[in-house]
């Protein structure tokens, strides 16, 4: 058994075991009245485990298997397998991991960084895939970053949007990109 923000911290650290909703079971009145989030279509799993999570004291993890997943060809599990696509719907992992920020930041300090931090590595990761792809979207997620900005004041962690700021800039730069659009991104 663990606690909620135990749980809430291997929901933030696990990528896919922890955040799935069909290898777990859950009680009912813990998830009657939450629904999926239909306008996330990139980890909306973990966005509705945060919901979960916010409002229950513990979680039991169990050992044993007690669920058999057949996996299909066609199943959308094999998404990260193929790499993430550049497009609107690969784009709301950025909002789902906002969303999840949200909900655990009211939890604990601790929570709140984690998931803040979690947030900015989701950004940071979309802004260069979504830049060496297609600009207009990139531009989008430029004009993003304004909120990462917001959260950051009241957290005190100026010095990690430096770091990352200064980590998106070395990368674009050793992808000799335009020196007008460092300039851009220097500005923000």
């Amino acid at each position: 058994m663990v606690d909620r923000e135990e749980a809430c911290a291997l929901l933030i650290d696990d990528i896919g075991f922890f955040t799935a909703v069909w290898n777990k079971m859950y009680r009912r009145e813990c998830c009657r009245d939450i629904e999926f989030n239909e306008n996330i279509h990139m980890n909306e799993d973990g966005e509705w485990n945060a919901r979960i999570l916010k409002q229950v004291s513990s979680v039991v993890c169990m050992g044993e298997a007690l669920y058999i997943w057949n996996r299909r060809g066609d199943s959308a599990t094999h998404f990260g397998e193929k790499g993430l696509q550049n497009d609107r719907k690969s784009l709301t992992v950025v909002d789902s991991w906002e969303n999840i920020y949200h909900e655990f930041k009211s939890i604990s300090p601790i929570l709140e960084q984690k998931s803040y931090k979690r947030f900015l590595a989701v950004l940071k990761e979309r802004i260069i895939a979504t830049y060496v792809a297609n600009d207009k979207i990139y531009d989008e997620l430029i004009l993003r970053s304004e909120s990462v900005r917001k959260y950051s004041t009241h957290l005190g962690i100026r010095d990690s949007l430096f770091l990352i700021k200064y980590s998106i800039l070395l990368c674009l730069i050793k992808m000799h990109v335009k020196p007008a659009v460092v300039k851009r991104i220097d500005m923000l």
